[in-house]
């Protein structure tokens, strides 16, 4: 099964044992452009063919592999992972980030590593004349669901499903 954000997600056979990664990507239209760059496999531990885990996590019956494609290289593990007989596959959507209140354009934009609060409210079309910038606050939702309301510098990085908040000026 592929699914998550391909062009043509559902079921596909395999005319190999074995197929490459990127190959199913294809055989499904490519990604969609809300794609992020991580895909994650769920495998039956007794379906194990692969040399190339990256990053596995699981329980008795099954185990989960990260693949961060934004890490790819060739001759590398990613470069000969296969899927097999019985994988589910989620190609995970792009992380993003919300800027609202006084900008140009609020709404979502996507993370990058490395974006900060400035980049984020230029890329949000900048800030309007009544915007407060020096009262610009990141609203962060924690682990365990509750938000947190962080001051911030506009060199400050944003983590991914934070929302930048950009209040306006009282007068």
């Amino acid at each position: 099964f592929l699914l998550g954000e391909v062009k043509k997600p559902g079921s596909y056979v395999l005319k190999k044992r074995m197929t490459h990664i990127l190959e199913l990507i294809s055989m499904a239209g490519g990604f969609t452009d809300k794609a992020g760059r991580t895909i994650k496999i769920t495998r039956l531990k007794s379906l194990k063919h692969n040399s190339g885990n990256v990053a596995s996590s699981g329980d008795k019956e099954t185990e989960t592999i990260t693949i961060d494609l934004g890490k790819y290289k060739a001759d590398t593990a990613y470069d000969s992972f296969f899927v097999t007989k019985g994988d589910s596959v989620y190609v995970n959507p792009m992380p993003r980030i919300f800027v609202i209140g006084e900008v140009g354009r609020p709404g979502a934009l996507k993370w990058e590593s490395g974006l900060t609060v400035r980049k984020a409210i230029s890329l949000a079309g900048g800030p309007k004349e009544t915007a407060a910038l020096k009262r610009t606050k990141i609203i962060r939702i924690k682990k365990n669901g509750k938000e947190k309301e962080i001051k911030v510098r506009m060199d400050d990085l944003a983590e991914p499903e934070d929302i930048i908040k950009v209040p306006g000026r009282y007068f």
